[in-house]
C-alpha cells in the first residue's frame, strides 16, 4: 500500500518514476541501486540542491495561521507519506490541502521547533512516536542496520492514528481544521548506505554524523552545505566519527530529510463522485476514438466547484469546465491510448482522490468511400 500510493504532490510529470517513487520502494526492499546513489550525489553537489527554491514551512505557516486552526506536529514524517495520508484522508472522509516546503538545515529538530513555538492558535502535544520509531524500530529488530524495514508497517500504523485523531478532534468541533505538520524529514537509505567520509568529527557519535559544527574541520567537505554553523552532508555519507544509525537518521540536507509538507485537514461537508459520460458495458464506459486526433473523455462532477483533474496511467489530465453546464468536464486524452484496453480513471478535487471509473476505447468508423466504376450512374 506504501508504494503503490501515486506521487502526483510532488510532478506533473508523472510518465517516469521521481525520486520519492524511487526512494520509497528502495525503502521497502531495504537495498540502494547503483543508479539511485549516483542521482543523490549529483543533486548533492552546490547549485544543484533543488530544494533551495522551496519556501520555508515558517513562511508557509503564517499564511495559514487563521481563527479555529490547530496545529499538529508529528515528529519527523517525511513527504515520502504523502500519497499515503491522501488515501487515508479519503477513507476518513476528510478534506486535504497540501503545500510543499522545506525544513531550516540542519535537519535537527532543536533548529526547527520554531514554527510550534510560535503558533499562537490551538496547539495539539508534540507527537514524537514516529520519531522514535526511526530511530530505535520496533524494539525487535532495527538493531542492525541490514535489518529488513519491518518498522515500516509501524510507521503507517503511528500515521494512521493521527489521522483518526484528528478526525474526532474535528468531529467534536475542537478545531475547524488541522495542519498536519512535521519539523524534519528522515532517511532510510542513508543509514543503508553506512559510508564514512574522510572528515572527521571532534564531537563523537554526534547526530549519527549528518551534520558537525563548522569549526569542527580545516576545510568544506564535499557535497555539505553550511547552515548555522553547521556543515549539513547532502549525500548519503556520515562523518567520520559519527555514530551510524540502525534504522532512520536526519540532520542532513538529502531531499527527504529537508522537504517537508503542510497537510490542511478538514471535514468533508458533502461527498464528491465523478462519472464518464458514455455508453456502458459491464460498468465499462466506451469512448469513441475518431480517426484523426485524440479522444475526449465527457465527465460529470457533483460539484459544480471542483478542481477536477482525472489520473490515467500516472499522468494528470486537467478538466476543462463546460461554461453552459457547470458540472460537465471536458479532459483530452493526449497519450497513448490503444482500442480495446481497459483504462482506470481516478478522479481528484485538487489534493483529494475521489473516485474511479473504468472506460475503454471505441474507433469511430468512418464514411464509406463509393466506387468510382460509373456503375452509380445507371442506380
Amino acid at each position: 500500500e506504501f508504494v503503490k500510493c501515486s506521487e502526483r504532490v510532488y510532478t506533473k510529470d508523472l510518465t517516469r518514476p521521481n525520486y520519492f517513487e524511487r526512494y520509497k520502494l528502495q525503502k521497502v526492499v531495504n537495498e540502494i541501486s547503483g543508479d539511485f546513489l549516483e542521482l543523490v550525489n549529483a543533486i548533492s553537489a552546490p547549485g544543484e540542491r533543488k530544494y533551495n527554491d522551496l519556501p520555508s514551512r515558517n513562511s508557509l505557516l503564517l499564511q495559514l495561521n487563521k481563527p479555529g486552526t490547530g496545529l499538529y506536529w508529528l515528529d519527523a514524517l517525511g513527504v515520502e507519506f504523502l500519497a499515503f495520508i491522501q488515501q487515508k484522508a479519503k477513507e476518513l472522509d476528510l478534506v486535504i490541502k497540501i503545500s510543499i516546503g522545506r525544513a531550516s538545515l540542519p535537519t535537527l529538530t532543536s533548529v526547527n521547533k520554531e514554527f510550534f513555538d510560535n503558533w499562537t492558535g490551538i496547539k495539539f502535544p508534540k507527537d514524537p512516536h514516529l520519531d522514535k520509531l526511526k530511530h530505535e524500530g520496533t524494539g525487535n529488530v532495527g538493531i542492525k542496520s541490514i535489518d529488513p524495514a519491518v518498522h515500516l508497517a509501524d510507521e503507517l500504523s503511528v500515521i494512521t492514528d493521527t489521522l483518526v485523531r484528528i478526525k474526532t478532534a474535528l468531529t467534536n468541533h475542537e478545531v475547524e481544521r488541522v495542519l498536519l505538520v512535521s519539523d524534519h524529514g528522515a532517511s532510510r537509505l542513508c543509514v543503508l548506505n553506512q559510508h564514512e567520509n574522510k572528515w572527521e568529527m571532534s564531537e563523537k557519535g554526534q547526530h549519527s554524523g549528518r551534520c558537525c559544527k563548522v569549526s569542527e574541520i580545516d576545510e568544506k567537505p564535499e557535497s555539505a552545505t553550511e547552515a548555522q554553523e553547521y556543515w549539513v552532508l547532502a549525500n548519503y555519507d556520515r562523518f567520520k566519527g559519527g555514530m551510524p544509525a540502525n534504522v532512520e537518521v536526519h540532520g542532513g540536507a538529502t531531499l527527504e530529510e529537508v522537504v517537508v509538507s503542510i497537510v490542511d485537514l478538514s471535514l468533508a461537508s458533502q461527498k464528491v463522485e465523478c462519472s464518464i459520460i458514455g455508453k456502458r458495458e459491464d460498468d465499462i464506459v466506451i469512448i469513441m476514438k475518431p480517426l484523426d486526433g485524440y479522444a475526449v473523455l465527457e465527465a460529470y462532477c457533483s460539484n459544480a466547484k471542483a478542481n477536477l483533474s482525472v489520473r490515467i496511467q500516472n499522468k494528470d489530465y486537467i478538466g476543462m469546465q463546460n461554461t453552459t453546464n457547470k458540472n460537465k468536464y471536458l479532459i483530452t486524452l493526449s497519450g497513448q491510448f490503444h482500442v480495446g484496453t481497459i483504462y482506470d480513471a481516478t478522479f481528484f478535487n485538487g489534493d483529494n482522490e475521489l473516485n474511479t471509473v473504468c472506460f475503454t476505447l471505441r474507433r469511430e468508423k468512418g464514411a464509406q468511400k463509393k466506387k468510382n466504376d460509373g456503375t452509380e450512374f445507371f442506380k
